[in-house]
């Protein structure tokens, strides 16, 4: 796929590499590219000014790169990138994160040709839907995945993409890297000691749920999922626990991020 901003790109199906058929949509303005997944084809639906939020974010991120703007506001520096967040519309409390993505690709000389970066977003999407799909239908309720509602990125005047941001829902929590190491959980909202009960029923709920599920066990119980792993690194750092989301199994949510 070309990537010219000019043009408005029609529906794109896109099939994985799992034999999955994910419906990506792209939507262009002059110098913005956005590429969503269903989800974010929703979220543009119930909010058609998120394109104009996408600029005024491109905007603050131009103009001030290593600091925050109008709209612009640092959410946390992740392992893979820094994360800012941004409000769809003033009186809603609906957020989302974007992350300053340092994509492999950037870091290539001489840089990889624009259909390969082009294909390395559309996989990235596509892994995440199948990974959100199985979670729906084989992992228990408090397992989850945010939502990935897209890719705002950038053509330079090579015709490379020159800038990469991932559209994220956004979820609170903190890593189980460190909520297995520390005595208290502080995400910022909810503080409190940890007891031991607590931390040993999480850590099972990561050996015997998401690591031995999506881990080893996801050709035994889907076969459709089997030809590639559909979580690329499920170290404690990649997952949160997240106690703003109680439900009636338990008193947490788990997120499986960075995939």
């Amino acid at each position: 796929m070309m990537i010219k901003s000019e043009v408005f790109y029609p529906k794109i199906a896109y099939v994985s590499e799992r034999n999955g058929t994910v419906d990506l949509r792209a939507f262009a303005t002059p110098n913005v590219i956005v590429l969503v997944s269903p989800s974010g084809q929703e979220l543009v639906r119930q909010n058609p000014d998120i394109l104009l939020l996408l600029k005024s974010y491109r905007a603050d991120f131009e103009a001030l790169r290593d600091s925050e703007g109008i709209v612009r506001k640092l959410f946390k520096i992740g392992n893979e990138g820094i994360l800012y967040e941004v409000k769809i519309l003033k009186g809603k409390n609906v957020s989302l994160v974007l992350k300053e993505y340092n994509l492999p690709f950037q870091q290539t000389r001489p840089a990889m040709p624009v259909e390969k970066q082009a294909a390395f977003l559309k996989e990235t999407l596509t892994r995440t839907e199948h990974l959100k799909a199985f979670c729906q239908e084989y992992m228990p309720e408090y397992i989850g995945v945010p939502e990935h509602y897209g890719f705002l990125y950038l053509p330079g005047e090579d015709g490379n993409i020159r800038e990469c941001v991932l559209i994220m829902q956004k979820v609170n929590g903190v890593t189980l890297e460190n909520f297995f190491l520390e005595s208290r959980y502080d995400d910022g909202t909810n503080k409190f000691v940890v007891p031991g009960t607590l931390r040993d029923m999480a850590r099972c709920d990561y050996e015997q749920e998401i690591k031995a599920r999506l881990g080893y066990n996801v050709q035994q119980t889907d076969s459709r999922y089997a030809s590639h792993p559909l979580a690329s690194d499920l170290f404690e750092r990649n997952v949160l626990i997240d106690f703003s989301q109680p439900n009636e199994l338990r008193p947490y949510t788990l997120w499986l991020i960075d995939q």
